[in-house]
């Protein structure tokens, strides 16, 4: 098997894409770079070869992978993520002023965008963090203001530095209580939390994911 990364030949030790994915890895980590394309004999390889890689015997193939820069692909996602949060609040808008007119399912349809915002929010900070091989309980960044609302942060004061494992586990909060006022039909105590405490957060979280877009441009060495 030929195993090829960015163009230029790397050692493996079995004829196997399993193992060709170890060493491109292992080989791309020690430049700070992550593995985002993968083609056998100049075709992707598919999901389903992805899931068991083990079961592929590759003796006479060419496998090439593609890398990218570790903190440009993690501060990309953050940015993208950031520009979400707008979209998050207009549809919790959306979603608390549907409730007040007794539309459920209308406000619903909004709510399961807002979730879809909110769970990339989570994914992309702690995948992200464990990319860059920064532990996420001493990651802590310093937020600008938000633009609006009386004390938008979850913790501390505006403007003031935040750890982001404390932001992370009030979000949890905030979604759970969310959650509970859908389970118990809670239309009125569902639509304060979204027209109020879930505004805020998603300006909070704007700033968070844009100072950590900044952490990700060059990010900090984990410690032994």
């Amino acid at each position: 098997m030929r195993l090829l990364l960015d163009n230029q030949p790397i050692p493996c030790d079995r004829p196997t894409l399993a193992a060709a994915l170890d060493a491109g890895r292992a080989a791309a980590q020690l430049r700070g770079r992550v593995i985002i394309e993968v083609s056998l004999d100049g075709q992707p390889v598919t999901d389903k070869a992805l899931d068991a890689p083990e079961a592929l015997d590759l003796p006479d193939a060419e496998v090439r992978l593609i890398s990218a820069d570790a903190g440009a692909l993690v501060r990309s996602t953050l940015l993208e993520v950031a520009d979400s949060m707008h979209a998050a609040r207009h549809d919790q808008a959306a979603a608390a002023h549907a409730l007040q007119l007794g539309k459920i399912e209308d406000a619903f349809q909004h709510i399961a965008a807002a979730l879809g915002a909110w769970e990339s929010v989570r994914e992309v900070v702690v995948n992200g963090a464990a990319l860059l091989n920064i532990p996420l309980d001493t990651l802590r960044v310093r937020v600008a203001p938000a633009s609006d609302g009386p004390d938008p942060a979850p913790t501390g004061k505006p403007g003031a530095e935040l750890a982001v494992a404390g932001a992370v586990e009030s979000l949890t909060r905030h979604l759970q209580e969310l959650k509970r006022a859908m389970q118990d039909r809670d239309w009125t105590g569902l639509a304060d939390v979204l027209a109020y405490d879930m505004q805020d957060l998603a300006e909070t979280w704007r700033s968070i994911l844009l100072a950590l877009a900044e952490v990700a441009a060059s990010p900090p060495r984990a410690q032994p």
